[in-house]
């Protein structure tokens, strides 16, 4: 299975945002990741570039969010409902 594509996982980590920044159970991943999530942000904005470094960042962020989620972070998702779904978050449907 080909890996979610680095902008759809700026995208994803800036939706998930939307909807967890003001749960409990998410308030470590967001202060662990301070920087890989508002880089993420950024990017899927178009308002910065990221170097090498951060990218790194974000991507550290992305496979924080799947574990989080109990997801795999090598696995290829459309959105954030996808991954939600495959977390047991929501029902198909």
């Amino acid at each position: 299975m080909d890996s979610t594509p680095f902008s759809k996982r700026c995208e994803i980590i800036t939706n998930f945002t939307d909807i967890a920044n003001t749960e409990s159970w998410a308030q470590g991943f967001f202060d662990f990741y301070d920087l890989g999530v508002p880089f993420a942000i950024g990017s899927n904005g178009g308002m910065i570039t990221l170097n090498d470094d951060g990218i790194r960042y974000v991507n550290d962020a992305w496979e924080g969010m799947c574990e989080l989620l109990g997801v795999d972070p090598y696995g290829q998702y459309a959105d954030i409902r996808d991954i939600m779904q495959f977390a047991g978050a929501i029902s198909e449907g």
